[in-house]
């Protein structure tokens, strides 16, 4: 199974995280209504991709609920991408990380970490790059 990692730097922390759709099943599994609002909107042309359109269709308060909740998917999720790239004690570094997160209002590192689990879920659509080149005369 395909892992993607990223290494992240949060102010006096450095930690790496991991994920890999296995986790990301977990994550909608556990937050069904996040994977519905966004295959929902992912449905709406993108002309029609503006405020008004998404309140006319009555997604523009689903996707405020999801921005809501992206803390608390977080939250539950961390420690899964702390030990899946290599971490030990996970649940410890999580609390511990999210603590700091907290006390230093580091509102962006919840965004980051949510886009960073979209990614995972669309890791197999990802293009492959080439290790090696390849010629063949």
């Amino acid at each position: 199974m395909k892992i993607l990692k990223k290494h992240v730097e949060l102010g006096e922390k450095t930690f790496d995280v991991a994920i890999d759709r296995a986790i990301v099943a977990d994550i909608f599994e556990a937050y069904p209504e996040q994977l519905e609002v966004l295959l929902s909107v992912s449905k709406i042309e993108d002309s029609e991709n503006s405020i008004v359109s998404l309140a006319k269709s009555k997604y523009l308060k689903k996707i405020i609920l999801l921005k809501e909740t992206t803390k608390d998917v977080v939250g539950w999720s961390l420690h899964m991408l702390l030990e899946k790239a290599g971490m030990e004690s996970p649940k410890e570094k999580a609390s511990d990380i999210l603590n700091y997160v907290e006390e230093n209002e580091v509102d962006e590192f919840y965004d980051a970490i949510w886009g960073f689990i979209l990614e995972g879920f669309t890791l197999g659509e990802r293009e492959r790059k080439a290790k090696v080149s390849f010629v063949m005369k």
